[in-house]
């Protein structure tokens, strides 16, 4: 049971996040154009309903 308890703790991690998924967290630039896109999704589904 212990075994099978200490192979389940090893699979359990975060993976490192690779340059570009570090970079688009970082950049202002990528970060304004996705809360654009975002609201602009919002404003659509507002005005649908």
């Amino acid at each position: 049971m212990k075994e099978q308890k200490d192979s389940l703790h090893q699979h359990e991690f975060a993976t490192k996040p690779t340059w570009i998924t570090r970079h688009k967290r970082i950049n202002l630039i990528w970060q304004f154009i996705r809360f654009l896109i975002l609201n602009v999704k919002m404003l659509r589904m507002v005005r649908l309903h």
